[in-house]
């Protein structure tokens, strides 16, 4: 759903991703991880390749960013 914007982060928040609340304009974004079955990280954190391994997402926190 491109309203969303999900995206992929970096720096400090490298292996997770972002997806807007509402709208780009929107300052508010959900910050997520996907675990593997175990609960662990995937390493490398390549969407396209984990996608259909996806079971569980890890919610990190709802931020109001660039504040």
């Amino acid at each position: 759903m491109p309203q969303f914007h999900f995206h992929k982060l970096k720096g400090n928040y490298e292996g997770f991703f972002a997806i807007d609340l509402s709208s780009r304009a929107d300052k508010w974004r959900i910050i997520l991880q996907p675990l593997d079955d175990n609960k662990n990280r995937f390493n490398p954190c390549n969407i396209d390749e984990i996608a259909d391994k996806v079971r569980i997402v890890e919610i990190n926190e709802l931020s109001a960013h660039y504040e």
